[in-house]
């Protein structure tokens, strides 16, 4: 007995069709509902959600060599909480630190999801 074994070829937009699947992965609005009623819990998983995500997100912009994008999520994630922290850095403002950075990130990230179709590469 022969096993035929095929030339495996993966595709160029692998990552590119990863990342736009995870972006455009939407709750419903009963859901949503739902966790406004638990808001502390739903606060705790959106910043799970966006740390856990963060190391792939960073991983696609540089292997697909998009340094303007990484640019942009440094200057608009992590600049301002750093410059909250910075210009006031006493400790009593850190959570409106936390709270611009978790709006920023889910900005950043729709942001980003439009403009990704255009990323894919010729099969």
């Amino acid at each position: 007995m022969q096993i035929d074994i095929k030339e495996i070829n993966p595709s160029y937009n692998y990552n590119i069709s990863r990342l736009h699947k995870f972006l455009d992965y939407e709750l419903g609005s009963s859901v949503l509902l739902f966790l406004s009623y638990i808001y502390g819990f739903a606060f705790l998983l959106a910043v799970g959600a966006a740390i856990a995500f963060t190391p792939f997100l960073i991983k696609v912009l540089i292997e697909e060599r998009k340094f303007g994008w990484l640019t942009a999520f440094v200057i608009v994630v992590l600049g301002p909480p750093l410059a909250v922290w910075f210009y006031i850095g006493d400790g009593s403002w850190d959570w409106v630190a936390r709270f611009i950075a978790l709006g920023n990130f889910y900005f950043y990230c729709a942001f980003l999801r439009l403009s990704i179709p255009g990323w894919y590469h010729p099969e």
